[in-house]
């Protein structure tokens, strides 16, 4: 009787193992032989290509593509270049102008779940190594809807270029956080999810950078910076954004209805800071610059006709920001009581007093 089943089993083991056994080797061998450097070019020319069809001037570059043990693939020196209007605003090819900024990641891997794929679920997870940290999330589509949620760690503010950029200041800080997106129906207008982030040890500036091009800031700390927002049926509402630091208080809010083509979505957001007298009588610079404390000589920062209208008389300078998020516009808040709500002239926004600090 043992005999006879042992006999079954392994005519049933032969049946199923050779066949396993013929297409794991095929999935070992056929990674081990992709040809990863010719997908790597056609991805690089195909987004290069679209973005000179849109008259952008990114270009993408990767050094190198493999694989990543069966189910993923590593990308590294991995590099997105925004290079000075005319190198292909222009229609030319990229690459031929000055870079204004440019957005390393030093390795990327993405791995694909198998099981899922035989339900027709696709699960993406992906680690990169960048910034001087790491990146870790997945993104998950199931029918129509999507998912994101990506986790960051350690990011050095110095080597995150894409806000050093467009600050044109140096920064320093470590920043860590959690994304969290759900896209019914694989739509960016109808997500919802959180957004929690925090940002320690953060300074600004070095005294000879000027911030957004206007301004030398001599080295400013901002201490903790918190941001925590909520997403709901396509509406992003910033609860705090904000930094209580030793030379500045920082306090903002805003509401993002979000659209489809997310760089169209519509920003109304207030912010407000002031400078802490410590920090304007710290040297010579920052007195001219901020006033000295207990003076009723303005600083050359008051000189400017829409920084003197949008300080407040508790030392508070108020702005609104209104308009898409690629092209986002600033004015003056007024000088006097509470900040606007976001779209409105109404005191008080969300998480903000209705009476001055």
């Amino acid at each position: 009787m043992r005999e006879k089943l042992r006999e079954r089993l392994w005519a049933v083991a032969s049946l199923i193992g050779y066949p396993a056994f013929y297409v794991l080797c095929l999935v070992v061998f056929a990674s081990w032989t992709f040809p990863f450097e010719k997908v790597r070019d056609r991805v690089v020319a195909a987004f290069n290509e679209s973005q000179r069809a849109s008259n952008s001037s990114r270009e993408l570059a990767i050094a190198s593509m493999t694989s990543s043990w069966i189910t993923g693939v590593r990308l590294t020196g991995v590099r997105l270049i925004d290079h000075d209007p005319g190198a292909g605003a222009t229609g030319g090819e990229p690459g031929k102008g000055d870079a204004k900024s440019e957005l390393k990641l030093d390795s990327v891997v993405a791995r694909v779940a198998l099981l899922p794929l035989l339900v027709g679920n696709h699960n993406v997870s992906f680690h990169a190594e960048a910034f001087g940290g790491s990146v870790v999330g997945s993104w998950k589509d199931h029918g129509k809807d999507q998912a994101l949620e990506v986790s960051l760690e350690s990011i050095d503010l110095a080597q995150f270029t894409p806000l050093t950029g467009l600050l044109e200041v140096p920064m320093e800080g470590s920043l860590g956080g959690t994304i969290k997106w759900s896209l019914p129906e694989g739509k960016v207008s109808k997500a919802n999810g959180s957004i929690t982030i925090e940002a320690t040890d953060v300074t600004l500036g070095d005294g000879k950078a000027k911030l957004m091009g206007k301004l030398a800031v001599p080295r400013l700390s901002l201490g903790t910076f918190e941001l925590n927002a909520e997403v709901k049926d396509g509406t992003v509402k910033v609860t705090k954004l904000g930094s209580s630091g030793k030379d500045v208080d920082f306090l903002a809010d805003a509401r993002i209805p979000l659209r489809d083509t997310l760089s169209e979505s519509q920003v109304d957001m207030n912010l407000r800071f002031r400078v802490s007298d410590s920090y304007r009588g710290k040297n010579d610079a920052t007195k001219g610059l901020f006033g000295a404390p207990g003076s009723t000589a303005p600083g050359a920062i008051d000189l400017d006709p829409r920084m003197k209208q949008a300080k407040r008389p508790d030392g508070f300078y108020t702005w609104h920001g209104h308009g898409p998020i690629a092209k986002l516009d600033f004015s003056p808040g007024g000088t006097g009581g509470p900040i606007a709500g976001p779209g409105g002239n109404g005191a008080g926004g969300p998480g903000r007093p209705k009476t001055g600090p």
